[in-house]
Order: C-alpha cells, then structure tokens, then sequence
C-alpha cells in the first residue's frame, strides 16, 4: 500500500466525531438565530416605542396594524379584521383633550372626535403620519399638546409593560436604520 492513500483513510470514530461537531455548530447557529428572531417578533412594541422615544417619532401608531390583536394594560383596544386575516388594532379613549371627547389611535392615524359621536364625521381632526413615524404637518390648526401627551403616555406605557430579558435594541435599531434607507429610496 502507498504511503499516501494511508494518509487519505479517515478514521471513522474522527468521521464520527466530526459529524457531531457540525451538528452541534448548526444547532448553536440556528437557536441563536431562532430566538434572535423570537425575542424581535415578541417584544417588537417594546423595541419600535423605544425607538420612537430616541427619535422623537410616534413609529409605534403605524404598527398598530398586521399584529395579531395588540394589547396593553390600561387602555382599551378594538379591532378590525379585514378578509385576508389581519388584524387593525385601535386603541380608545376618552376624555383625552376635553370632557365626553374620545381619540381612536389606529394604524397609522389619530382619529379625533370631540362629541365621542363617531358617525359625525364633520367633527372629527385627523393626524396622519408619515412612514418615518412623524406627525403630518398638513393641517393649519396646531396639534393640542393633551394629544401628543396622550401619544407619549401610550409610548411610555408600551416600554414599561414588556421589557426583554435579553435587550436587543441595537439589532432593532440596525434593521430600522435599513428600512428608513429603503423608504428613501422608493420616495426618490
């Protein structure tokens, strides 16, 4: 026999172990990348309020949508089902700005309505926002600052009810950072 076919044969028990080795590697790789995807989906109000608070944005009041039924102590919820299966979730309030009124914050929108009739669609004040999560500056009238106290309290409430073990903002962030970028440029 030839010295170097010697060399080539493999013992099976390092062929063995070997095969172990590379299952235990993807193992590893996979749980990480399984629970990294886990932790972003689960605390994702958490980390997009969070987000909100460094940039000053209200990014959170466009999520409200495509989430299976949000809730949050404190406030009460309702929902819209469309026919493909999401779900729009609103929050309700009243009394916000003033006396028997009521704020519907939906996805993407503040619905206004100052005599809780929400069928009297000539009383209503909308706030839109904008995909980056900014108030529209479209309307003439000045936005109540009982209003965006509210929207801040909602913030607030949404960092303090679910903080993560393991915080991984910073991953949050980096994905945020990449789809601003992309907005960009479908605006342009």
């Amino acid at each position: 026999m030839d010295v170097e076919k010697l060399e080539l044969v493999v013992n099976p028990t390092e062929k063995i172990m070997m095969k172990r080795r590379i299952l235990i590697i993807v193992l590893v790789i996979g749980g990480i990348v399984g629970y990294v995807h886990y932790n972003l989906e689960h605390y994702f109000f958490y980390y997009v309020a969070t987000y909100d608070k460094h940039n000053g944005t209200f990014k959170y009041v466009n999520s409200l949508s495509g989430f299976d039924r949000v809730t949050l102590p404190g406030y009460h919820f309702e929902y819209n089902d469309d026919l493909l299966g999401e779900v729009e979730s609103m929050i309700v309030q009243k009394n916000v700005i003033k006396r028997g009124d009521e704020v519907v914050v939906g996805p993407g929108e503040v619905l206004y309505y100052p005599n809780n009739k929400k069928t009297d669609s000539t009383n209503t004040r909308l706030l839109d926002f904008d995909n980056y999560g900014k108030i529209d500056k479209s309307f003439s009238d000045p936005v109540p600052t009982k209003l965006i106290s509210f929207l801040l309290k909602i913030r607030e409430a949404f960092i303090e009810d679910n903080r993560p073990k393991i915080n991984l903002q910073w991953i949050f962030n980096l994905k945020m950072a990449v789809e601003n970028q992309l907005i960009k440029l479908i605006e342009n």
